[in-house]
């Protein structure tokens, strides 16, 4: 950023699009440290051999940390365009940030009009069906900020196993095989809690968890039972009679986060190279409605538009934890719950943490010093700051 300031041969269209886009990415790095670590140093200085080794001594303020995001979003607002250029950031991927920093200060009104004017004012609206929000590359009128990804590319990014770790170990059953239609290949690494599911299944319209976001059921793909669905496994209903087969059930047909497959993924592998979807207007849409109920307005045609996409039926009042729920229903896995418990305080993180965390007794190898429902303290509030670094920094 520094350097391009200082450029000669360059005219000022081009010198602004690449500052913006550097101070879009400055400005989401640093929110994203801050929400992390909450005690992180910002700086404006280009590094040197001069300055590389000097001794950090004190973190930087709120008030500090946020004029220079503030700062770097207006900057990039007012520099990006609104267009459809996708893998590039745009004026809508800098107002949603913007919004999501200001929800961040309390500042409601910011946030509400930063949300609306994306909402109104860009190119972007919401994909029909939930069945197309994850479809294909991502790249459609919902996305706002999209990794892009391709094979046999130089540069075309590393292979991953994010999808593998939502999915669970179906194939291991036999007559089964591995198959896209049904998640790909997993490894069981991390579910949707009962709170989720009982969620998603208060309404029985709502397509989030019928094998668009969330997959409940897996079917044989050979043998006498083909097509039929499986049903060898039973989770804990009854704690007083629980199920013999719970774990296998954790382990082989738990339900599956299916929002990171992709269609022409390898079925016998658990890698690969996907567009990523960071950013996208359903949660500017509840970005707005919750901002609207902290402020002014009514918030209801914006959380319900969320609702009424997913077919399920619109609400007729919102509050605190209407705006969990749904958030909880659309954005689940999406990399934004803990900044969202975080940013509504100690309060709302006990309150979901103690009621929610986890199956609690309905997985027993969560109960006792691995509960996180009676093992929470509040300094977990921030993420640790490994020993390592904190060697590099003064008192």
């Amino acid at each position: 950023m520094n350097a391009a300031e200082e450029l000669e041969e360059i005219d000022d269209d081009t010198r602004n699009q690449v500052l913006a886009e550097a101070k879009f990415f400055r400005s989401n790095s640093y929110f994203y440290l801050y929400r992390m670590f909450n005690n992180i140093f910002v700086t404006t200085n280009t590094v040197t051999v001069d300055n590389a080794f000097d001794v950090i001594n004190d973190k930087s303020s709120k008030e500090e940390i946020f004029a220079l995001l503030n700062s770097d979003l207006d900057f990039a607002i007012e520099h990006l365009e609104w267009n459809d250029t996708f893998g590039r950031v745009t004026k809508g991927t800098a107002k949603h940030l913007k919004a999501k920093v200001a929800m961040w200060e309390g500042d409601w009104e910011e946030a509400k009009y930063q949300a609306v004017s994306l909402i109104e004012e860009g190119p972007h609206s919401l994909m029909p069906t939930t069945e197309d929000v994850f479809s294909g590359d991502r790249n459609h009128e919902e996305a706002l900020f999209v990794v892009q990804s391709q094979d046999d590319l130089l540069g075309g990014g590393d292979n991953t196993m994010m999808n593998a770790n939502y999915v669970t170990q179906y194939f291991q059953i036999s007559g089964i095989e591995a198959n896209i239609a049904q998640g790909g290949r997993g490894f069981s690494r991390i579910l949707p809690n009962r709170y989720l599911l009982d969620l998603l299944a208060e309404d029985p319209n709502d397509s989030r968890d019928k094998d668009t976001y969330f997959r409940l059921k897996y079917y044989y793909t050979s043998g006498d039972s083909i097509n039929q669905e499986i049903k060898i496994y039973k989770p804990i209903t009854d704690l007083n009679n629980p199920s013999e087969t719970y774990t296998s059930y954790y382990q082989r047909l738990h339900p599956s986060c299916i929002k990171f497959a992709q269609e022409d993924d390898n079925p016998n592998s658990y890698l690969q190279r996907s567009n990523i979807m960071v950013f996208r207007l359903a949660e500017t849409y509840l970005i707005a409605a919750e901002a609207i109920m902290r402020s002014s307005g009514d918030p209801l045609p914006y959380l319900n538009a969320v609702r009424l996409r997913a077919g399920a039926t619109p609400v007729t009042t919102v509050d605190e934890q209407a705006i969990l729920d749904e958030r909880a229903r659309e954005l689940a896995f999406e990399g934004e719950r803990w900044f969202t418990l975080k940013r509504m305080g100690q309060e709302v993180i006990n309150r979901q943490i103690t009621n929610y965390a986890g199956d609690g007794e309905y997985f027993p190898a969560n109960l006792g010093e691995k509960d996180p429902r009676s093992n929470w303290k509040p300094y977990y509030i921030h993420f640790p700051i490994a020993q390592i670094d904190l060697d590099l920094l003064g008192p």
